[in-house]
C-alpha cells in the first residue's frame, strides 16, 4: 500500500472513530480528531478549527438520527443554543488571539479536567 492510501485509509479510520464516540458517547470527535491532526503535523489552532469543521457534519447527522427516532425532543435541547451560539462566536475570536502555547496546555488541561471528571462520578 502506497503512503498516500495509508493516509487516506488512515483519515477514514479516525474520521470513523470520531463519528462513532460523537454520536454514541456524546464525547465531541474533537478529543480523537484534534490529537490526530497534530500528529500529522497540523499547529495547534488548525488542529482545532479543522476538528470544529469536522465535528459538525457529525453531530448534525448524528441530531438528526435522534430527532427523527424520537429520542430527543427539539424542548431538550432549544434552550441551549443562544448560549451554545454566542459562547461558539467567542471560542472563534478567542481561539484567533490566543497563544498557540497557552491553547495547547488549556486543551490539554480540560481534556484532563473532564476525564476526572467522569471517572469520579
Amino acid at each position: 500500500m502506497n503512503k498516500k492510501m495509508k493516509t487516506s485509509v488512515k483519515r477514514l479510520s479516525f474520521g470513523f472513530f470520531a463519528g462513532m464516540l460523537s454520536s454514541a458517547a456524546g464525547m465531541g470527535g474533537g478529543l480523537i480528531i484534534v490529537p490526530y491532526l497534530k500528529r500529522a503535523g497540523f499547529s495547534q489552532k488548525l488542529s482545532q478549527k479543522t476538528a470544529v469543521a469536522t465535528v459538525l457534519p457529525i453531530a448534525a447527522v448524528s441530531a438528526a438520527f435522534y430527532i427523527l427516532k424520537g429520542y430527543v425532543k427539539p424542548t431538550d435541547f432549544l434552550p441551549l443554543l443562544p448560549g451554545g451560539i454566542l459562547g461558539a462566536y467567542l471560542g472563534v475570536k478567542l481561539l484567533n488571539r490566543i497563544n498557540e502555547t497557552v491553547l495547547r496546555i488549556l486543551f490539554g488541561a480540560f481534556l484532563l479536567y473532564g476525564g476526572v471528571r467522569l471517572v469520579l462520578r
